[in-house]
């Protein structure tokens, strides 16, 4: 899920005055429908915005944070899906904020898209057994634990919990549920999670099926979406109004063009080979290559176009790691079929990174 997108949610309603609860999804055994770390927001009387997952379990969570709400009060819970009907059979244990609009809340939720904004990662720490705005620690790389909305106990607990946070970031998982001894005695539970920037999706061309690979992948919400085109009447935004950010490049490709990073996924489908070929040409230069390159054609151009950039030095390791034709053959050749195959390659990429990837997170490292 979007995080950065979740946070903006609850100051935009916050800032409408509203109360809600949060519900979080924080740890699971055996199979589960969602990954540990996916929130949604549940509003008075039961509408809600994201999920934890669907099915009889989100109808669960749904009617427990609707009567929670009522009562002014947060929990923790833990579910057994097969006691639901579920035959996954998982266990889920979930915890609810309820949220109300008071000034600290308002200030807390403030600096925290603040921080997501500026920040390539960081990290949350929020206390179970006392859930309020006192109760979270942010935790950025560079600057350590912010204890500015913490209660005395989490900051007297900072620096375990930041070096427990980078531990976490540095492991294939996101989220963490660990107890800590308290100064006196007492045991406090926290749940931690590592926040980091949505992937990005880098779309070259603005044409057809790159339009309609923005809409299919906009709807995913796995991606921040980015086109950039050429030609002024492809690069406007009354026509791409979903899209998060267009760039017009110049005439060509020529000049500069954006530029991707570990976590960019792009996908080269221009107008015409040549300009095709200008976009590889500057992609391959890099000294890093993205975690997904992809570009649309046939094999006989892939064939040709690889010919032309061989003999302009691009190595044969950096083309072997180019995606073309890209897409999954899933046949069809209407445009909102290609930009489907080309999405699920795209995902199929995204989660196989994301299964072997191991330390050197944006920002955590050392």
């Amino acid at each position: 899920m979007d995080q950065h997108r979740f946070f903006r949610r609850v100051r935009e309603l916050l800032n409408q005055e509203k109360s809600f609860t949060l519900a979080y999804f924080i740890y699971g055994e055996g199979s589960f429908p969602q990954k540990p770390g996916v929130k949604m927001i549940v509003h008075r009387h039961g509408e809600f915005e994201f999920t934890i997952g669907g099915g009889t379990i989100e109808a669960r969570i749904l009617k427990e944070a609707v009567l929670l709400a009522e009562y002014a009060r947060s929990q923790l819970k833990e579910y057994f899906l097969g006691d639901l009907g579920m035959h996954c059979g998982g266990l889920m244990q979930i915890y609810y904020e309820v949220i109300q609009p008071t000034k600290a809340t308002k200030i807390f939720y403030t600096t925290l898209t603040q921080i997501a904004e500026k920040s390539a990662s960081f990290a949350l720490a929020h206390r179970l057994d006392r859930i309020n705005e006192a109760s979270k620690l942010i935790i950025l790389p560079k600057s350590g634990a912010q204890t500015d909305f913490a209660d005395a106990d989490l900051r007297a607990l900072s620096h375990q919990i930041e070096s427990d946070a980078r531990q976490l970031s540095d492991s294939k998982e996101n989220t963490a549920v660990r107890d800590y001894r308290l100064p006196d005695g007492s045991t406090a539970r926290l749940f931690i999670e590592v926040i980091q920037q949505p992937l990005r999706l880098l779309i070259f061309g603005a044409g057809h099926v790159g339009r309609k690979l923005a809409e299919v992948a906009k709807a995913t919400g796995l991606f921040r979406i980015e086109i950039a085109d050429d030609r002024p009447e492809y690069a406007d935004p009354a026509k791409l109004s979903f899209v998060d950010q267009i760039t017009l490049c110049p005439h060509n490709y020529e000049g500069d063009l954006p530029k991707p990073d570990e976590r960019t996924f792009v996908a080269v489908i221009t107008r015409c080979h040549q300009t095709d070929q200008v976009i590889l040409r500057k992609l391959l230069s890099a000294q890093e290559m993205p975690p997904y390159l992809g570009m649309i054609g046939s094999v006989p151009k892939r064939a040709k176009l690889f010919k032309l950039l061989r003999d302009e030095g691009v190595s044969e390791g950096k083309l072997n790691q180019v995606y073309a034709p890209m897409g999954l053959p899933i046949g069809g050749k209407d445009p909102g079929e290609i930009a489907i195959s080309m999405l699920a390659e795209i995902i199929q990429a995204k989660n196989e990174l994301e299964k072997n990837l191991v330390g050197g997170r944006a920002g955590w490292k050392s």
